[in-house]
């Protein structure tokens, strides 16, 4: 059987309430009540023990799972730095060629107007 959450000593009760006045039978049933109660409320050391050990390794859990996330945003980090270094080559070599082409345009149309 479990270990009663906190300590009461029932039959000291029940002797207690039968001085008191209140028949045996109802103070039996009051004290059972009342023993239940506690029992059923209130945690005892082994049940925190029990969370405690259950927290500690959740919060293990958590931390593993935390440092994985890092590491795969740190990787996203990295890929994506190189694909917006790959975009901005890719971005420069287009204004190149488009400035090229526009000086192409201007050259030729120079020359168009010179031979006219």
């Amino acid at each position: 059987m479990a270990e009663p959450a906190i300590k009461f000593d029932t039959a000291a009760a029940v002797e207690q309430l039968i001085e008191a006045g209140i028949p045996r039978e109802h103070a039996a049933a009051q004290v059972r009540l009342l023993a239940d109660t506690i029992n059923d409320n209130f945690a005892t050391k082994a049940d925190i023990e029990r969370l405690e050990l259950k927290l500690d390794t959740r919060t293990a859990e958590l931390r593993t799972e935390i440092a994985d996330v890092r590491t795969e945003v740190a990787n996203l980090e990295t890929r994506l730095t190189g694909k917006i270094a790959e975009l901005d080559v890719r971005l420069q070599n287009t204004l190149k060629w488009t400035a090229g082409m526009q000086v192409g345009t201007i050259l030729a149309i120079v020359a168009a107007i010179k031979l006219i």
